[in-house]
């Protein structure tokens, strides 16, 4: 008796660990507008931007300050595009570009710009993202930064399912060893 429930001691220890993970992904979007320039190649932020929306998990940023990247648009891979205040050592949240920068319009008065990235935000695991940036002649760009992944089981739900297995096949062999 000691020797199964040692085993079943054993098992749940396991359990756990395999599935023990950091928290959840970021999910949602962000809209920012902020003052701006641009030319042909590259775009400049001279100041901070606001964040005029926020969904999921980045709702706690809407009406807040963010810093803003200046970046050439065709090595932008890699540029913090944004960040939440005290970055890059002590930001709760920020998009960092992680592929090329397709300029979809760029016209004296009109820039819309697009691109993948990847959020990074305090104890969360990265989410990959899109942005969208348009900007017009009055210099105030407007962004759209969407977070999403694949939603995978939360690690609890899984400690439950493989401690009911665990359970359920212990029953079994127990009725087998009584009736046998």
């Amino acid at each position: 008796m000691k020797l199964k429930f040692a085993a079943l001691i054993a098992v749940l220890a396991l359990t756990s660990s395999v599935f023990a993970a950091p928290l959840a992904p970021a999910l949602g979007s962000i809209t920012i507008t902020g003052p701006d320039s641009w030319n042909a190649t590259s775009i400049t932020f001279p100041s901070q931007g606001t964040v005029q929306s926020a969904t999921g998990t980045f709702a706690f940023l809407t009406g807040k300050s963010v810093d803003l990247q200046s970046f050439t648009f065709s090595s932008a891979n890699g540029v913090t595009l944004f960040a939440s205040p005290g970055a890059p050592q002590s930001a709760l949240m920020d998009f960092v570009i992680s592929g090329p920068v397709n300029v979809v319009s760029d016209t004296a008065q009109f820039l819309s710009l697009t691109g993948s990235g990847t959020f990074n935000e305090f104890l969360t695991l990265p989410a990959p993202g899109t942005f969208s940036l348009t900007s017009t002649a009055g210099g105030t760009t407007t962004f759209t930064i969407n977070a999403s992944t694949t939603p995978t089981p939360e690690p609890s739900s899984l400690i439950l399912l493989g401690t009911a297995l665990v359970s359920g096949s212990g029953m079994v062999l127990r009725r087998r060893r009584v009736r046998g």
